[in-house]
C-alpha cells in the first residue's frame, strides 16, 4: 500500500512538472501559424506595384495589337484576352493553298483564285505561271473529252510554260555533235577520225574516246598532250617555222636608208611651239644652201638668208 502511493506521489509530481512545457510548445506553435497566416494575408491583400505590367504583340501578319496585362503569366487573364481578341483580329496566318493534281506530269501547281482586274500571273515555285481565269491564259490540257468532263484519259497536247522558253533539244544535240566531229577532222595530228576512236598520227595508236556519246575529244586531247611523237612533230614545225620566218626576213629589202643631205643642202635645227598647248617641239628642216656664197662661221647659210644679205 505504502509502494503504491508512492507511485501515484510521483505520477503526480511528474504531471505538475511537464504541464507548463507542454503549454509553452502550444503557445508558441499557435502564434507562429497566426504569423504566417497574417503575414500571407499581407501579400495577398497588399499593393501590387512590384509587378511589372507586360506588353505581348498578337504576332499575327498585319495585326499591331498589344496584350497588356501585369503579373507572372495569369493564364485565365490571358486566355480571356485572347477569346475577345480573336473575334477582331485584323491579321491572318499561314494556312496551305488549294493545289491541282496534273496527270502524267506528276506536278503539283498551285492554283490562282485572283480575281480578273488582278495581275495576270502568279508567282509559283520560282516562275510565273498564267492564272486560270486570265482572259488570256493558255489552257493546261487541249483535249475535247476534259471539257466533257471525263479525266480518265487525258492525251491531248500539254503546254509547258518556263522562264526560259522551249528547247529543241534534239537539234542541239545533233549541232553539237556535228562540231565536235568537224573539230576531230580538221585536227593535224589526227590520222583517221570515227565515233569512238581517234588514230594518232604521232604514235600510230588509237585513242578511244567515250562510249556513251560520240564524237566526245576529252580522251583524245589528253592523249594528244602526253604523247611523244605528237611532242616531236611539234618541235619540227616549230624549227622549220622559225628557219622560214629568218629566210624571209635575210629577202626582204629591209628598212629604207637613212636621208643624207647632199653638198648644196643642209639640215637645220627648228623649235616651235605647239598651236593649242604651247609646248615646244624640236625638229630637222632640210635647207638649200647657197653656192656662190661661203658658208659663215663654218655654217651653211639659208636660201632666203642669202637673198636677204644680197639686197642689203
Amino acid at each position: 500500500m505504502h509502494m503504491l502511493a508512492s507511485t501515484w506521489a510521483l505520477c503526480a509530481a511528474g504531471l505538475l512538472f511537464a504541464l507548463p512545457m507542454i503549454y509553452l510548445r502550444i503557445k508558441d506553435h499557435t502564434e507562429l501559424e497566426d504569423e504566417t497566416i497574417n503575414m500571407s494575408a499581407v501579400r495577398v491583400s497588399g499593393p501590387k506595384e512590384h509587378l511589372a505590367m507586360l506588353d505581348v504583340p498578337c504576332g499575327r501578319r498585319g495585326c499591331t495589337h498589344f496584350f497588356r496585362y501585369e503579373g507572372n503569366n495569369p493564364v485565365e487573364e490571358i486566355s480571356a484576352m485572347l477569346k475577345t481578341h480573336a473575334s477582331n483580329c485584323p491579321g491572318y496566318t499561314y494556312s496551305a493553298t488549294p493545289i491541282e493534281w496534273q496527270t502524267r506530269l506528276n506536278i503539283l501547281r498551285r492554283l490562282c483564285n485572283e480575281p480578273d482586274d488582278a495581275q495576270s500571273v502568279c508567282y509559283t515555285y520560282g516562275r510565273l505561271v498564267p492564272k486560270l481565269n486570265a482572259p488570256n491564259a493558255l489552257p493546261l490540257h487541249k483535249n475535247p473529252a476534259t471539257d466533257e468532263g471525263s479525266t480518265s484519259k487525258q492525251r491531248g497536247k500539254t503546254i509547258m510554260i518556263s522562264r526560259n522558253g522551249t528547247k529543241r533539244l534534239g537539234r542541239d544535240r545533233a549541232s553539237n555533235v556535228n562540231t565536235r566531229r568537224a573539230a576531230l577532222n580538221i585536227d593535224p595530228y589526227a590520222l583517221s577520225v570515227t565515233a569512238r576512236d581517234v588514230t594518232c598520227r604521232g604514235c600510230t595508236k588509237i585513242a578511244t574516246l567515250n562510249k556513251f556519246e560520240e564524237y566526245v575529244p576529252e580522251r583524245w586531247i589528253k592523249h594528244r598532250n602526253r604523247c611523244r611523237g605528237v611532242k616531236k612533230q611539234r618541235s619540227v614545225e616549230l624549227a622549220m617555222s622559225q628557219a622560214r620566218r629568218l629566210k624571209e626576213y635575210m629577202q626582204s629589202p629591209g628598212p629604207e636608208p637613212i636621208y643624207q643631205p647632199t653638198t648644196l643642202q643642209r639640215r637645220r635645227r627648228i623649235t616651235a611651239k605647239h598651236p593649242r598647248h604651247g609646248q615646244r617641239l624640236h625638229g630637222f628642216k632640210i635647207v638649200e644652201q647657197d653656192g656662190n656664197r661661203p658658208a659663215s662661221h663654218g655654217r651653211s647659210v639659208p636660201a632666203e638668208c642669202a637673198d636677204r644679205i644680197r639686197q642689203q
